[in-house]
């Protein structure tokens, strides 16, 4: 393998390079921030400069898709670090990319006779239909070319059910050369590798059969047995699939500056809160009664307790759905939220997650009203691509934008925010991976000082739970089965 890189790698990539290189199927299981993109984009160009591939295909979460491709070009930022989207900052060979949004019309694009790596960007989530317009797309495009297929955050492939998952295994039968990237291969069990071997190639773990592989490598029991309670050959498991697996952690390849986890702020709900959350206990008895209490119901239950404590009020509307109005009086989470930033240095900037798109809305308008209008951008579903570009840059380099607020499943995945130093968590998701990846955003390469994570919790078992499932680096679901059975 022969390339001249835009940027020198470093001794990790440089390692997993030559290890994927003479391979048609890997996986590089790198933590979030050790370059993981950089990797692939260069892995990919020297393919294409040995004639085996002439187009890629990246699968990633529609939120990233501009993390990997925006058109913008590259700038210098006022430190003198090269910004950009990956593809645009260390693609080496001449290449064409195009992101892909359904109704699009591909074959004016890819029939230019130009020598150069096409590059197809496409949302995991637009892989949901069968045989929808997307899975339509890559079909069409690869009659044309020999590919490439990568799947980013491959965990999103794990459900080997789902209608998106059997999507993108397809489209690794079509490819020439196959990769995933995570730094999250296992957030539940090893059932979750089953997945993204089987996009890989199926041979690797040996069977194409969930329950063939779970059977082999899952110790069953519960109800009907269908419960996992534990694993075995797991070393077996291991043998197989290590040839085909770089992993690396951020302590292994890079000096990093030490994250550092305070203690959480405590808040008690208001007087106000507690007659909501109670007359809330009141109706979930009723509808109880006689019925057997499952995981889904608690965790329902615990998501409108939780809208609660961040301030507003679920309702259920008359066509069924559910909405929130504002809790009248105190918000005792954003009154510590303000009280924690006051004492933080003036130029300090700060991530602040929320989970409710209403808990976005009231931090952005209290940090504006309290720090000035340009002191806070958002990061989430509301905001149109353009805006989250802009949004991202201005946090990145303008000293006015100190705050840029955010929601884990929108902005917790391939961002990178190391202009941050301080992460305020005011409210969590029930997936511990969705903290983990969060976390990521400003601890990675690029980052010069040591970053603190910041919790507020407010005092009742609901948010304690959640918070306690997380810091366990388990998702909520577990915790609650294990208290139910």
């Amino acid at each position: 393998m022969k390339l001249i890189y835009k940027s020198p790698p470093m001794g990790h990539q440089v390692a997993a390079l030559r290890r994927a290189w003479p391979l048609k199927e890997f996986a590089f299981f790198h933590e979030m921030g050790t370059g993981k993109t950089y990797e692939t984009i260069n892995l990919a160009a020297a393919r294409y400069q040995a004639g085996q591939i002439n187009g890629l295909v990246i699968i990633c979460d529609t939120p990233i898709k501009n993390v990997w491709y925006t058109g913008d070009g590259t700038w210098e930022d006022a430190s003198g670090k090269l910004q950009g989207s990956e593809i645009e900052k260390w693609c080496p060979v001449d290449y064409s990319c195009w992101v892909w949004e359904s109704g699009d019309r591909l074959d004016h694009w890819f029939r230019e006779k130009r020598n150069e790596l096409k590059i197809l960007v496409v949302g995991v989530e637009s892989l949901s239909i069968e045989n929808g317009k997307t899975i339509q797309a890559i079909e069409y495009f690869q009659r044309f070319h020999k590919i490439m297929a990568v799947v980013d955050e491959s965990s999103s492939i794990k459900n080997w059910k789902a209608k998106r998952s059997k999507n993108v295994v397809k489209v690794g039968g079509w490819a020439e050369y196959r990769l995933i990237l995570t730094g999250t291969p296992v957030t539940q069990g090893l059932e979750d590798l089953f997945g993204q071997f089987l996009f890989l190639n199926q041979k690797i773990i040996g069977c194409k059969n969930f329950f063939v592989f779970r059977n082999k490598y899952c110790v069953m029991g519960g109800f009907q047995g269908k419960k996992v309670l534990g694993y075995q050959f797991q070393d077996h498991l291991m043998d197989k699939i290590r040839p085909y697996v770089d992993y690396v952690t951020k302590e292994e390849c890079m000096d990093l500056p030490e994250q550092i986890y305070p203690e959480p702020l405590r808040v008690q709900p208001t007087t106000e809160q507690k007659r909501v959350m109670q007359q809330m206990k009141m109706e979930f008895a009723m509808e109880d009664e006689g019925k057997e209490i499952t995981v889904s119901t608690v965790l329902e239950r615990t998501l409108r307790y939780q809208q609660v404590i961040g301030g507003t009020f679920p309702f259920e509307e008359e066509s069924g759905g559910y909405d929130t109005k504002p809790i009248s009086g105190a918000n005792p989470k954003l009154d510590a939220l303000g009280a924690y930033i006051r004492q933080l240095r003036p130029d300090a900037k700060v991530i602040i997650w929320a989970r409710f798109v209403p808990e976005i809305r009231y931090i952005v308008e209290a940090l504006r009203e309290e720090f000035g209008e340009l002191s806070a951008v958002t990061f989430y579903g509301a905001d149109s691509q353009e805006q989250r570009k802009d949004n991202n840059r201005r946090f990145q380099e303008d000293p006015q934008c100190r705050f840029i607020v955010s929601n884990q499943t929108v902005g917790g995945k391939g961002q990178t925010w190391t202009a941050a130093t301080y992460n305020i968590y005011y409210s969590n998701t029930f997936s511990y991976q969705d903290r983990y990846q969060s976390e990521s955003r400003s601890h990675r390469k690029g980052q010069d000082h040591h970053v603190t994570y910041q919790d507020i919790e407010m005092a009742i078992p609901q948010d304690v739970m959640i918070l306690k499932a997380v810091r366990r680096k388990r998702d909520l679901a577990l915790e609650v089965e294990e208290a139910l059975t």
